[in-house]
């Protein structure tokens, strides 16, 4: 296993509110924010930095979308780490 990502994360509820506060927002962040140069792709969850910034305001169908995507993409990111000997 390369250092960057696994190949499969439980999604994470986190303590953000949506725009009321009143309820909790399904997030696959890890705290470990870092874009690879490569594929624009955070090494900790997967999403691409547009997908990041505009989390809060997607849809829930839409972020469950991006999320059952996101173990591809963290295995991509793995085997380019991989192949990169990181």
């Amino acid at each position: 296993m390369g250092r960057f990502a696994l190949p499969y994360r439980t999604p994470y509820i986190g303590p953000q509110g949506n725009q009321t506060g009143s309820a909790l927002l399904e997030t696959p962040c890890i705290n470990v924010c870092l874009l690879d140069e490569r594929w624009g792709l955070c090494v900790g969850c997967g999403r691409s930095g547009d997908e990041i910034a505009r989390w809060a305001e997607m849809t829930l169908a839409d972020r469950r979308a991006i999320m059952a995507i996101l173990p591809e993409r963290l295995e991509l990111l793995e085997r380019q780490a991989e192949a990169e000997g990181s």
